[in-house]
């Protein structure tokens, strides 16, 4: 499943590109983002079949995923936007996940703590653009609006994230076969392929003034 998963990040990266001169601000920075994440789940898995331990690619990782979401808030948010408060908000991101590693969880152990703060914010934050979106467009435009498509994938794939990381070491007791960690990689695919579906069918999808 890992490979497949490779496999959907690589097809997705792609099409992202192809895509990426029609795209407003905040869909580039989705582009970025996928970019990375293909780039370090690779030298990720090729550090777990080397070196048998790749969780320092996840401290360098996720900060710099938090702050790619942050900057595509910063973008898809029109407060956001006038004042950078999305950037400001990733790089205090960044320097919580500085803090993390040098204080709490060191390069080679699993940054949980890190995790936890960056889905709380990522919720936060997309609840608050949807606020945004609401208030602003009317029910068709809001599904041809692309950022609202992407807020939407990200909200409801952190939420189930947040509620995973915050009972990993319960549910590792009580699902001892390992059907929790099976549940999350799917839902990881099922992400980042909804994303490969947006980027393919973009024209379609997307209303005509974006």
């Amino acid at each position: 499943m890992r490979y497949f998963y490779l496999i959907i990040l690589l097809l997705t990266t792609i099409a992202a590109w192809r895509r990426y001169p029609i795209l407003n601000q905040a869909g580039k920075t989705i582009v970025w983002l996928v970019s990375l994440t293909l780039l370090s789940e690779t030298v990720a898995r090729i550090c777990a079949l080397t070196v048998h331990n790749n969780m320092f690619v996840y401290h360098i990782y996720n900060p710099l995923q938090f702050f790619l979401i942050c900057m595509f808030f910063n973008y898809s948010v029109a407060q956001f936007r006038q004042r950078n408060i999305g950037i400001y908000i990733g790089v205090a991101g960044v320097i919580v996940g500085v803090l993390n590693t040098a204080l709490l969880q060191p390069l080679l152990t699993f940054n949980s703590y890190y995790l936890l703060f960056e889905g709380l914010m990522i919720i936060l934050l997309s609840l608050y653009s949807f606020y945004q979106i609401l208030i602003k467009e009317d029910d068709y435009e809001i599904i041809k609006n692309p950022n609202f498509l992407f807020t939407a994938l990200m909200l409801v794939f952190w939420s189930f994230s947040y509620v995973f990381w915050g009972m990993k070491d319960y549910l590792d007791v009580l699902l001892t076969s390992g059907y929790h960690y099976k549940f999350l990689q799917l839902l990881v695919i099922a992400f980042y392929s909804s994303f490969l579906y947006i980027f393919i069918n973009y024209n379609r999808l997307i209303k005509k003034d974006e």
